[in-house]
């Protein structure tokens, strides 16, 4: 089993939090990618992660997806083909790595870590979670389950991650089952999260994204954190084929009945 780590994403809300602040009591923290913020003991959240996922025997690599952090592009000339079509000559480009450079500076202490860099160049042109998903499975020598999870985002100290894929190994056996997380939410975060729908034997029938509360009778909010049965991660390349869009990982749970 390998592990993804989804930490590609630029923390706009919380770099103009830490700007806006007067106090400047988190100005340390500007430009620091979310996942590499302090948590305990001024360790990042990610070396948290990777704690917990050094404890499991069976997990091979850990994948993370990264972004770099913005581009700049000078165009000199502007041409025609015909009055359709418009065409930019670059006379220079450039590309600044601080959060590439950032989790690689980082990842230095952990050898069984592969950086996958996403290459888009801002929050608007990323390329969505279920593509994030493809890339690092892209960079998987061969076919394996896989452990998805957000890199900015940690569990409750009663989690086990060993439990949770002892479960999934469990329950999938000869199957093709993968494993969906959720937890319990009030009816006010109801329109703040991923909800799912299960049948009584658990099946997922529906994932509803931040819906009203008076939409559904669930109250099953879904985090980032799927086990995902080697040959389901077969089909996200055939969805982002038929979707050609950004597509939030969701959206392949509502389509893949198989899962």
């Amino acid at each position: 089993m390998n592990v993804i780590i989804l930490a590609a994403g630029y923390g706009t809300r919380l770099q103009n939090d830490i700007i806006n602040d007067k106090t400047g009591k988190y100005s340390n923290l500007l430009d620091v990618p979310k996942p590499l913020l302090p948590i305990k003991n001024d360790q990042p959240l990610l070396s948290l992660w990777m704690e917990i996922i050094n404890e499991v025997d069976i997990i091979n690599k850990v994948y993370i997806v990264v972004s770099i952090e913005y581009c700049e592009e000078k165009h000199d000339k502007k041409f025609q083909r015909n009055t359709n079509e418009k065409f930019y000559c670059c006379s220079s480009f450039k590309i600044n790595r601080k959060y590439e450079d950032q989790f690689r500076l980082w990842a230095k202490d952990h050898p069984n870590i592969i950086l996958v860099v996403e290459n888009s160049c801002s929050n608007e042109d990323r390329s969505g979670a279920v593509k994030c998903i493809q890339l690092a499975l892209d960079s998987m020598e061969e076919l394996t389950d896989v452990n998805v999870l957000a890199g900015d985002t940690l569990f409750m100290k009663d989690f086990s991650l060993s439990k949770a894929i002892c479960l999934f190994k469990n329950i999938s056996g000869n199957k093709d089952i993968s494993l969906i997380s959720y937890y319990n939410c009030s009816d006010n975060d109801v329109s703040k999260r991923g909800i799912l729908e299960v049948d009584d034997s658990g099946h997922v029938l529906q994932f509803l994204e931040k819906p009203k509360p008076s939409v559904t009778t669930s109250r099953k909010a879904c985090p980032c954190f799927y086990l995902l049965h080697r040959n389901h991660t077969k089909l996200i390349q055939k969805f982002l084929h038929e979707k050609r869009v950004r597509a939030v990982f969701c959206s392949f749970l509502e389509e893949s009945t198989a899962i």
